[in-house]
Formats: C-alpha cells, structure tokens, sequence
C-alpha cells in the first residue's frame, strides 16, 4: 500500500511538473510572437520614413492580430519640437517632420493549462 501511495504521488508530481512546464513555453511563445511582430511593424516605419499611411498600416495590422499598439512620434521643427501620442487610425496626421517614434505594442500573455493572464508592453523605438 505505501508503495502505491508514493506512485500515486509521484505520477501526480510529474503532472504538475508537466502541465506547469507546457503552460511557461506557451506564454514564451506569444512573447516571442509579439516580438517577432514589435521588430517587423518598427522596421515598416522606419523604412517608410515615418509615412502616416505606414503607421495606420501598422495600427490595422496590430488591432487584426489582437495587440494594443500606441505610437509616441517626435517632431522636429526649429521651436525644438513636440510629441505627438497615437494610439488609433483616427490619432494620424501629418508626420512629414517626425525623427523618432515609440513604439509600445500591448499583448496578453496567457498560461494556458493554469488559466492565468497578463498583460505586457513591450516597447521599441524607430529612428
């Protein structure tokens, strides 16, 4: 009896271990997905130099795969400049005199066996 007790135990260990372990690689792997997606919308904006049709590109796509994306774009003019927040299609106007952008992306990290969630930024900058 002690020896099917200390099986019982350790098979349900295992399973902890293994359902634990399955939940970490897959939050892993959305995290890595967003970055992957973060480093492809940044480089859109800056080969397009900050060109607003790019930047409602970017928006579009990020709101079809689910992220949150808001955009920090600093302008350059002789008055030494401004920021100018977006977070939606709408939020675009003219970015003829942007030099920079920050570029948060908003995504929920999920652990899917243990049914937890969190939200993550992750930010990156287009020069």
């Amino acid at each position: 009896m002690k020896d099917l007790f200390g099986s019982f135990v350790g098979i349900l260990l295992l399973a902890v271990l293994a359902i634990t372990g399955m939940s970490v690689i897959s939050a892993g792997a959305s995290r890595n997905g967003a970055d992957r997606d973060l480093a492809a919308y940044t480089e859109q904006i800056e080969d397009s130099a900050f060109s607003a049709d790019t930047i409602r590109d970017v928006i579009t796509q990020a709101q079809a795969r689910g992220y949150g994306l808001s955009l920090s774009l600093y302008h350059h003019d002789d008055a030494g400049g401004q920021v100018t927040r977006v977070a939606s299609v709408e939020d675009v106007d003219d970015t003829a005199d942007v030099s920079l952008a920050r570029i948060d992306l908003t995504f929920n990290m999920r652990f899917v066996f243990l049914d937890v969630s969190a939200q993550h930024t992750l930010t990156a900058y287009a020069r």
